[in-house]
């Protein structure tokens, strides 16, 4: 929810945003909600990790 909520609020999506095809902006926010989250996942991924092996090793 937050993410697509961030995803709409881009300034340079304004063109695609602005269409009436329901069906094309649920593709357009889909597609950057997933961008978004894969750089979240790129930015945390060592964080992540470390969580992980940290939890594991107990």
């Amino acid at each position: 929810m937050l993410l697509i909520s961030t995803a709409q609020a881009q300034p340079f999506g304004g063109s695609a945003a602005e269409g009436t095809n329901g069906f094309g902006d649920a593709v357009y926010h889909g597609v950057m909600g997933v961008l978004v989250l894969a750089l979240l996942v790129a930015v945390f991924w060592p964080a992540l990790k470390r969580l992980v092996r940290a939890g594991l090793g107990r």
